[in-house]
């Protein structure tokens, strides 16, 4: 069976670490060329993270997340511990 057109739930996960000044920094997080999200990270960044937590449809194959800050100049954003399916991976990751 050709599975390349078919679409797959996964569950990605990851861990949000963010050091900023001023105002609450707002993110967006991607797969691939989709936007999943937007937020404002509203916790201390010096003490705190975020878990990201989402479930999406994607092609069997190769995928990348992404997340793009939109303050820049204020903000530093660190993703660590990226799962997908419970199975520890990286930014890029691949469906099969």
């Amino acid at each position: 069976m050709n599975t390349e057109h078919l679409l797959k739930s996964v569950a990605v996960q990851f861990d949000l670490y963010c050091h900023w000044s001023q105002k609450e920094p707002i993110y967006r997080v991607y797969v691939d060329d989709d936007l999943i999200t937007e937020r404002t990270f509203a916790w201390p960044g010096y003490q705190q993270f975020i878990r990201e937590n989402f479930v999406i449809a994607v092609k069997h194959g190769e995928h990348n997340i992404r997340v793009e800050n939109l303050n820049p100049d204020t903000a530093k954003f660190t993703v660590k511990r990226v799962r997908v399916d419970e199975q520890d991976t990286d930014l890029k990751f691949v469906v099969n």
